[in-house]
């Protein structure tokens, strides 16, 4: 690993922004929705808090497996201050491209169960939309003209958001 405290640093800052400050913003968004479009809320506790738990801690030990995996193999991180200087295809990397954005997307659901939010859940369908979109158009041209035709054989045999077995080639 080339710089072992850009890399904490990155990594905490990415925590912070998406797992932290992104959601209260969201949260704060679906609030102020909620309330001037008088949209009910949802209830069936423990259920509902069950399920987005279990969403949530799924996603987050997702999210730690990527970063490892990131730290590990890649040697960097999903932080633009210290990017992997190989391309990573081992799990979670295996199983889709991007194991960080299926986590992310995760969490927020089980967050909006969690606190019973239809706002926040439209809200999170949207983030997802806007996210496929930069990782589609954006971040798959970038990763094809870094790593060349290893990603774009890796991208064939590999699910885009969504885990799933490789599958062989």
């Amino acid at each position: 690993m080339r710089n072992r405290g850009l890399w904490v640093l990155g990594t905490l800052g990415d925590a912070a922004c998406f797992g932290l400050a992104l959601p209260a913003g969201m949260f704060l968004i679906a609030a102020v929705l909620d309330e001037r479009l008088a949209l009910p809320g949802f209830t069936v506790y423990p259920y509902t808090q069950g399920v987005g738990l279990v969403l949530m801690l799924a996603a987050l030990v997702f999210w730690a497996w990527s970063v490892v995996a990131f730290f590990k193999l890649g040697q960097g991180s999903s932080s633009p201050l210290i990017p992997p200087a190989k391309l990573v295809i081992a799990p979670p990397y295996s199983y889709c491209r991007n194991p960080i954005t299926f986590g992310a997307i995760l969490y927020y659901f089980g967050l909006g169960i969690l606190v019973g939010s239809c706002s926040f859940l439209g809200l999170n369908v949207l983030l997802t939309v806007l996210l496929v979109l930069y990782l589609k158009f954006v971040e798959e041209a970038r990763l094809e003209k870094r790593f060349g035709e290893e990603y774009v054989r890796y991208k064939e045999r590999t699910s885009f958001l969504i885990p799933w077995p490789r599958v062989k080639m």
